[in-house]
């Protein structure tokens, strides 16, 4: 994220998009450009059908690049928003340190 701007981010349901591959089966699509950094992410998740992709950018949701870089770390886990306020609450909680963080004098 910090050397390229990653610019949406959109998973999917299998739902009868790729009918050889089994329904539960998940996927994603990631748009990038290999230059800057990424401040703001659109991102839409839980979709099930191609035809978001002609609309991303009146559908997506702003997710800042910190939610995606702090959610999960470790595991590089992205969350599945599926709405604005969920990114307002997402961006408040990871505000304050994990609960396995030391913290000086504390």
């Amino acid at each position: 994220m910090e050397e390229s701007e990653i610019q949406n981010i959109i998973g999917f349901e299998n739902r009868g998009i790729f009918s050889d591959i089994d329904t539960r089966y998940n996927f994603g699509i990631v748009t990038l450009r290999t230059e800057g950094s990424t401040d703001t992410v659109h991102g839409i998740f839980h979709q099930t059908s191609v035809n978001v992709l002609r609309s991303i950018d009146d559908v997506a949701l702003e997710i800042p690049a910190r939610i995606l870089k702090e959610y999960s770390p470790e595991a590089r886990i992205f969350p599945n928003i599926e709405d604005q306020q969920e990114v307002a609450v997402l961006n408040k909680i990871l505000q304050t340190p994990p609960l396995a963080t030391e913290i000086e004098g504390a």
